[in-house]
């Protein structure tokens, strides 16, 4: 019945390593040795009570309990964390995925220590059973006691290890968090900033449009006011064409009169005085008339040559 026993505790610290060696690397003489151990404790087994007394008081279930527990609540905050990060920030799934994964593994590796949490609990309690059967002798027992100890040593630290990617891992998702809120806020920034300028180019677009239709509107007039310009010269050309004609017919007969008089007997009964009188008078008031007409017609050309420039620097401009 002991034989049977301690078979069956053998079989649980095989299949307890079995699963440690899945997920701790360790060298495969170190395992071959740990089984060489184990073997002498199943030769010596009636000799190993005090030890097991000592790893029952000393690797307690409490001991992963705590450990457990705070994978537990590490993954669980990091759970919740992913949720709330995966609702905010659905653009970033490929991130948030690869970290689910993470979690998910851990999830699974936290299964499976608490698997081997339970079947520790479990070769605790045969232990402490087998103890009972074998006060005889424990010197043998403490130096696999030690053995065990330091492969426990050993699976502490892997999950030391595995607590400081986890912390690791929560930095990453932290900064993470941040980049993408500091890549939204500039993006923000950036948008408004286009808004404000896609904003003012179509108000400058507004407004060269507007100048543009006055111009277009004033192009259209200006033709109209170039021809009148150009008829009230021609108009104002030929008046002074006339003018000027009969300022030469009136010099001409100054000059008629002019050289009677400077005859040494000038025949002056083909010379009707008062007739020549009418012209002299006749001819003061066309200078008169001539004198304002080129007046305002000097004004008149002012104007439709400013008109005329005015017109063309609108074009120009």
């Amino acid at each position: 019945m002991k034989n049977n026993t301690i078979q069956e505790t053998l079989n649980s610290l095989g299949t307890i390593i079995e699963k440690i060696r899945k997920f701790f690397p360790v060298a495969e003489n170190e395992f071959l040795e740990a089984g060489n151990k184990l073997a002498l404790f199943a030769e010596n087994a009636r000799l190993i009570f005090d030890l097991s007394a000592s790893i029952s008081e000393n690797m307690t279930t409490e001991m992963f309990s705590e450990d457990l527990n705070s994978l537990e609540h590490i993954w669980q905050n990091l759970r919740i964390l992913i949720e709330d990060s995966t609702k905010h920030w659905e653009e970033n799934n490929e991130n948030f995925q690869n970290l689910a994964k993470y979690i998910q593994q851990l999830e699974v590796i936290l299964v499976r220590f608490k698997r081997i949490v339970k079947q520790m609990s479990m070769l605790g309690i045969a232990t402490r059973i087998e103890s009972a059967r074998l006060r005889e002798n424990h010197q043998n027992f403490n130096a696999l006691a030690d053995e065990v100890g330091e492969l426990a040593e050993m699976i502490f630290t892997k999950s030391s290890t595995s607590l400081q990617c986890c912390q690791v891992l929560e930095t990453a998702s932290e900064n993470t968090l941040m980049s993408i809120n500091q890549l939204r806020q500039d993006l923000e920034a950036e948008t408004s900033a286009i808004e404000v300028q896609v904003q003012s180019n179509i108000q400058a677009l507004q407004q060269h449009m507007n100048e543009h239709s006055v111009l277009s509107n004033r192009l259209i007039e200006l033709p109209h006011e170039v021809h009148t310009d150009i008829s009230t010269v021609v108009t104002s050309l030929q008046f002074h064409d006339i003018i000027r004609q009969k300022v030469e017919h009136t010099v001409e007969v100054f000059q008629e009169y002019r050289d009677a008089l400077a005859l040494e007997n000038p025949d002056l009964s083909d010379l009707n005085l008062t007739h020549v009188e009418d012209i002299l008078i006749r001819a003061i008031k066309a200078l008169q008339l001539q004198d304002l007409h080129l007046t305002q017609a000097q004004i008149e050309m002012n104007d439709a040559v400013s008109k005329v420039s005015g017109n063309l620097q609108d074009v120009a401009g």
